[in-house]
């Protein structure tokens, strides 16, 4: 994970699973591009706010722009380093209550995510968010 943390920490999300009944997570993530802590009620909550927060900080990049039938925010620059506020060591120390992961997003291909999945010290590569999502909810019920 080391090398994860010292080559794109930005692209990396320290999630804190709290809850999990009928197939709907709750927790918190944690990123050091942003100094607040995100709360999620359901899992899709965070694929939602962690596209917008790559959105903003130009990286990964979309493969595919979003669509809007209002007016559309304006894309982040491509960043090779975007700006970080926290050392993503910090966010090691938190812990949920039913798991802990952290997830590296390397990409963001035919509107989905693809990545690595650290859990347990286990490296574990996925390309989609249902295939990630599926690893996760194992975890969770193990």
């Amino acid at each position: 994970m080391d090398k994860y943390i010292r080559s794109m920490s930005f692209n990396m999300i320290h999630l804190c699973i709290d809850d999990y009944e009928n197939y709907k997570i709750k927790g918190r993530a944690y990123n050091n591009t942003r100094q607040e802590v995100i709360c999620f009620n359901d899992i899709d909550d965070i694929f939602i706010q962690f596209d917008r927060i790559f959105d903003d900080n130009g990286q990964p990049q979309a493969s595919q722009s979003s669509r809007s039938f209002t007016h559309p925010k304006p894309l982040g620059r491509y960043q090779f380093r975007p700006e970080t506020y926290n050392d993503y060591d910090e966010f090691l120390n938190e812990v949920g209550k039913k798991a802990t992961l952290d997830l590296v997003i390397k990409s963001r291909k035919r509107s989905t995510w693809q990545g690595i999945i650290i859990y347990n010290g286990q490296e574990i590569a996925f390309d989609s968010i249902l295939e990630m999502l599926n690893y996760v909810i194992s975890f969770i019920e193990s």
